[in-house]
């Protein structure tokens, strides 16, 4: 089961949990521990690709994740949000 935590914006996490939902992935066991006891992080994440020497954090290109948290455990799973909104 996935909970959200308080500082969350409701709609989004409302959102989140229905794609899950509708993905199949709402119920997931946690790989490491085995339990089914989700959070949702507070807010989406930036994942940056590799910086080389001479790229400037301006320059970055990536992808945002939205990371959902085992409670029990502190494994950390990531979507991405683009394919998780992603309705094709």
């Amino acid at each position: 089961m996935i909970c959200q935590v308080d500082d969350f914006g409701e709609q989004f996490a409302k959102r989140v949990l229905a794609e899950l939902e509708d993905k199949g992935a709402a119920h997931s066991l946690c790989p490491v521990c085995g339990r089914r006891d989700w959070a949702l992080n507070h807010d989406t994440i930036a994942l940056l690709n590799h910086l080389g020497p001479d790229i400037q954090l301006g320059d970055a290109r990536g992808m945002s994740a939205i990371a959902i948290v085992c409670k029990h455990c502190g494994f950390i799973r990531l979507h991405s949000a683009l394919h998780l909104f992603d309705s094709g």
